[in-house]
């Protein structure tokens, strides 16, 4: 059986982990910084069916290694290319966002960027219109 004085040796032994896990985790995620090229594509003309494919550029601004952990388009009209690999400081890398519609309508679309950073997530967006072919 545990004694009392265990016990309280344990619960502050958790207790201290959690608190600098937390604490070292904040710090990083404060540290990470990331810096769109340009959040938006707008003014896009296409006919229906056909697909668009637009590359957001970025790059790591902050001083930690920034992890983009996913990226969720918000309709299934875009297919979304990423990297998931570390990129370092002052490293560029790119999202590439395919779009495509078989309906004619005018559209916004947007996706959600996560990454380990203190202002996660971002949002970049494409807009424009979809025609009838001619």
């Amino acid at each position: 059986m545990i004694s009392t004085n265990n016990m309280q040796r344990y619960v502050l032994i958790i207790v201290l982990y959690i608190l600098v896990y937390s604490c070292s985790s904040e710090k990083n995620r404060s540290l990470t910084k990331i810096n769109f090229e340009r959040s938006s594509y707008d003014s896009l003309n296409l006919e229906v069916y056909d697909t668009f494919e637009y590359t957001f550029k970025f790059k790591n601004v902050g001083r930690a290694d920034l992890i983009i952990n996913k990226v969720v388009p918000s309709c299934n009209c875009q297919v979304i290319d990423w990297n998931s690999n570390s990129i370092k400081t002052s490293e560029s890398n790119e999202i590439i966002i395919k779009y495509s519609s078989p309906y004619a309508k005018t559209f916004q679309e947007n996706v959600l960027v996560y990454f380990n950073g203190s202002d996660s997530p971002k949002m970049l967006s494409i807009s424009g219109n979809v025609v009838n072919r001619q």
